[in-house]
């Protein structure tokens, strides 16, 4: 594609790198909902799927009505290992048979439709030498005028959906004639979640805490098996 083409170095590197692949399930259910949560990670080797979350937890807009509510559950793999080579129905029976018998969040007629979705590439996967493959391939792209690589598979970078969008927001800036770097994005040290309150916050924190109600026992379940964390 490239005229002329690349250096042998840079392509090899390319090659070389390694993505993740990813199955969502999506179950449509006759039930208002299953968590209050956004994510949840399942930390569970023998549950098939390792994050799950409920759209409808972020805006009723995205169920038909209040009482329906959906599941989207992420089963990571790689093409063609046992998992990838399930078939869709498989995939489906093995997801609401977790949910019932491993983690008593539905039942299986609360299930009204399936649907399986297959998306190759959906995460870099960071080796001890990712870095220093991405910047020789990051360097050998700069000799070409007008060529320009943004996104998580663009720049083999673990970008959240909000991170991709300003690469892009910032690219048409500096297309226009803005004196901007897009790849400037996502590049913090510090995890962009963590939160290192002051004394003052934690002191806040915990009088929170301190009010809230205690924990019921199907809220104690949930917190075994997994945590909330924010979008990724």
């Amino acid at each position: 594609m490239l005229e002329p083409a690349g250096g042998p170095s840079a392509a090899d590197a390319a090659r070389s790198l390694v993505f993740r692949d990813l199955i969502t399930v999506n179950l449509v259910l006759r039930k208002k909902q299953v968590s209050t949560d956004t994510w949840l990670y399942i930390q569970d080797q023998n549950i098939i799927f390792g994050r799950m979350h409920e759209p409808k937890n972020w805006s009723s807009a995205m169920v038909a009505d209040d009482d329906h509510t959906s599941l989207v559950l992420e089963c990571f793999c790689s093409e063609g290992d046992h998992i990838w080579t399930m078939s869709d129905e498989a995939l489906g029976r093995r997801c609401i048979q977790d949910l019932v018998e491993k983690l008593n969040f539905i039942e299986e007629r609360d299930v009204k439709d399936v649907l399986v979705i297959r998306t190759r590439d959906a995460y870099p996967v960071y080796d001890l030498l990712y870095q220093k493959k991405v910047s020789l391939i990051q360097g050998e792209l700069r000799k070409y005028i007008g060529l320009h690589t943004v996104g998580r598979g663009g720049t083999f970078r673990y970008n959240n959906a909000d991170h991709s969008i300003e690469m892009g927001l910032r690219l048409a800036r500096k297309l226009l004639g803005d004196e901007v770097d897009h790849l400037d994005v996502n590049i913090e040290k510090d995890y962009h979640e963590e939160v290192r309150p002051s004394a003052q916050g934690r002191q806040t924190a915990e009088s929170r805490r301190a009010m809230k109600p205690r924990a019921t026992e199907s809220t104690l379940r949930s917190a075994e098996v997994s945590h909330e964390i924010g979008p990724s």
